[in-house]
């Protein structure tokens, strides 16, 4: 199966361990379905999980947001 995550769908993975948010992202890095994703898209999770305020919310470094977006 391929999919599109929707930001928020992302951003909740990483906030939370829990929920179907996280289940998705786990089968995407386990590669149990595939993730399609447009340049558009990609700047799009990059420039939401970058926030300043999103960073201290998922309690991440910029290095480690990037490292998850390499995935």
């Amino acid at each position: 199966m391929i999919i599109t995550a929707d930001t928020n769908v992302i951003f909740s993975a990483l906030y939370s361990n829990k929920g179907a948010s996280h289940l998705i992202v786990k089968m995407i890095i386990d590669e149990k379905i595939k993730l399609a994703v447009s340049p558009q898209v990609y700047f799009e999770y990059y420039a939401v999980l970058m926030r300043k305020e999103n960073l201290q919310l998922l309690n991440l470094s910029v290095k480690e947001v990037e490292n998850f977006l390499d995935l």
